[in-house]
């Protein structure tokens, strides 16, 4: 029996790999390789987060992880701020997927950034909160927290992580690469 594809799970924006943790374990009881990805800047020490890391650090980050754990076949799972970061995974290491899935997240079209995107309203609060962090770190605050329905307790980790968006070429890695969009799902938490 041929062995299923593994998944490789990328947080969004605000986020941390740990984001994860209740889900990767009902994948691996399911059977499923599980592999989380960790982002620059973006985990529980932030002190590697500079006015240099960027959506393609965060995709650097993610070929690096395929190529270190030799993935092949996988399905990359992204959510939200993620999509911009599968998408761009999916340009520099088409070989090594075979399925995108995009989780409440940003999908992006050839040379669009995440702030073409997101809706207006959103836009002008990360631009506001960009400008109060220098002109590009932006401190979560917890309306935005509540926007991903993350847990009170990880304000204070997440607070020191931050984001920024640059447009990218997706032109020839999307048109080869099976793509499915989730707007929501369910896990079940027991079983009836």
């Amino acid at each position: 029996m041929r062995a299923a594809s593994p998944l490789v799970l990328i947080h969004g924006a605000f986020q941390m790999a740990a984001t994860w943790d209740l889900v990767a374990p009902r994948l691996e009881g399911a059977g499923r390789r599980v592999v989380v990805a960790a982002l620059t800047g973006l985990e529980s020490d932030a002190s590697e987060l500079t006015e240099t890391v960027a959506l393609d650090t965060h995709i650097r980050d993610v070929v690096a992880l395929l190529k270190h754990d030799d993935l092949s076949g996988v399905i990359l799972v992204g959510h939200s701020y993620a999509g911009m970061i599968i998408t761009g995974v999916a340009e520099h290491a088409r070989d090594r997927i075979a399925h995108l899935v995009y989780v409440d997240a940003l999908v992006p079209e050839h040379g669009q950034s995440a702030m073409d995107i997101l809706p207006e309203p959103t836009r002008n609060t990360f631009r506001k909160l960009a400008e109060e962090g220098g002109g590009w770190r932006m401190q979560p605050n917890e309306h935005l927290l509540d926007l991903w329905g993350l847990e009170r307790v990880r304000l204070a980790r997440l607070s020191r992580s931050g984001w920024r968006t640059s447009p990218f070429d997706v032109s020839r890695s999307l048109s080869r690469r099976p793509r499915t969009r989730l707007t929501s799902f369910l896990v079940r938490t027991s079983r009836a």
